[in-house]
């Protein structure tokens, strides 16, 4: 859960209302969010959002995922049903 408000002070209460009610986890500041880097500098209060990419060599190899041969399955090998569409 990803808690934003001008006021630390609701902030805070927010999280003590929580705590009260569920077992929860302050993991503290956020970092990333659903495929964003956010960069803050508080002293000038700005953030900085980074877009970055889902696709890295380490999980996907040195290939984008729309170029590597899929891999047949056992559903692969069983003949298609027949549909009388060619």
């Amino acid at each position: 859960m990803l808690l934003l408000s001008e006021s630390v002070q609701r902030i805070s209460d927010i999280k003590k209302q929580l705590h009260a009610k569920y077992n929860m986890t302050d993991i503290g500041p956020v970092r990333q969010f659903f495929g964003l880097e956010i960069e803050r500098d508080r002293k000038n209060r700005i953030l900085h959002l980074h877009q970055f990419s889902v696709y890295t060599p380490a999980t996907h190899g040195p290939w984008p995922l729309a170029m590597q041969r899929p891999l047949d399955t056992a559903t692969d090998q069983q003949p298609a049903p027949e549909t009388g569409i060619q």
